[in-house]
């Protein structure tokens, strides 16, 4: 019945507007013909824990974009964890929300640091919805914290587009700062390519610090030249600079906040432009 009802449905709505997209929860290898989109929620039977539950879903819809399924990377119902949940599904899908604009579970509001955090994360999504993910020092095999990862690595065709790497694990303790010896980085961060490219070869990156640091990038052409790095903060001022790319290593700079206080969405990297 359910087959049939699907059958019927979602086919008439995609004849009435192939646009439209079709998000479900669960079941979703079984429905590829019907479903887009899988949400991970319901997360409500995991308050004080939504991002650490969220992650270990995560773990799993990740896995869907080999038959080009994204994630819809629903959040809890709290504004504390969401900003990490953005950050487990920046790569793996899009984000999501169900927060309170008047105050959540906990009394919490969305400040202007968690806006900004979603206004830059929105900057690194791909729009592709094929893609493998590579968990980066995945936990696999503990009891309760299996399957979970701090860090995630995005692939298409191949090629290095997307990376989210924290410095410290979900236990805490302190971990990868590095992705193979493409990337670096001394602050969690979320960085991509806006471009069909993959992290070492393309002109256009996003970035999103969760931190202070420093983020490297090895280019793929050796050379020397620049970038050109404009950081946009909330409320729609940026701030322009250049980068130099010493024998194709592109060292930025990152920065949650600029001199004045204002919290920054994200960093637009131009190379060679």
């Amino acid at each position: 019945m359910l087959l049939k009802g699907l059958d019927v449905v979602v086919k008439g709505m995609r004849e009435a507007n192939p646009d439209q997209v079709v998000m479900y929860y669960c079941l979703s290898p079984l429905f590829i013909e019907y479903f887009d989109l899988v949400s991970p929620d319901d997360l409500y039977g995991s308050a004080g824990e939504y991002d650490f539950e969220a992650n270990r879903r995560f773990f799993f819809s990740s896995l869907l974009g080999e038959i080009g399924m994204p994630t819809y990377g629903s959040g809890g119902y709290d504004w504390v964890t969401v900003p990490e949940i953005w950050f487990d599904s920046a790569l793996i899908g899009t984000l999501g929300s169900l927060n309170s604009f008047v105050g959540d579970e906990e009394g919490a509001m969305p400040t202007p640091e968690r806006i900004a955090k979603y206004n830059g994360l929105c900057q690194v999504l791909r729009t592709s919805n094929s893609f493998t993910i590579e968990p980066v020092d995945a936990d696999y095999l503990s009891v309760t914290r299996g399957a979970h990862t701090s860090s995630w690595a995005r692939f298409e065709s191949g090629e290095l587009v997307g990376v989210a790497l924290r410095t410290r694990r979900l236990d805490g303790r302190e971990g990868p700062v590095k992705f193979r010896d493409l990337v670096q980085t001394s602050a969690s961060v979320v960085a991509a390519s806006k471009t069909s490219d993959g992290i070492a070869r393309t002109t256009k990156l996003a970035v999103v610090p969760y931190g202070e640091g420093e983020l490297v990038i090895q280019r793929s052409d050796g050379q020397t030249s620049e970038a050109a790095a404009t950081e946009h903060y909330l409320g729609g001022s940026s701030k322009e600079s250049r980068i130099e790319i010493r024998e194709g290593t592109l060292r930025l700079p990152l920065r949650e906040r600029d001199e004045k206080g204002s919290p920054l969405e994200w960093i637009e990297l131009n190379v060679g432009g």
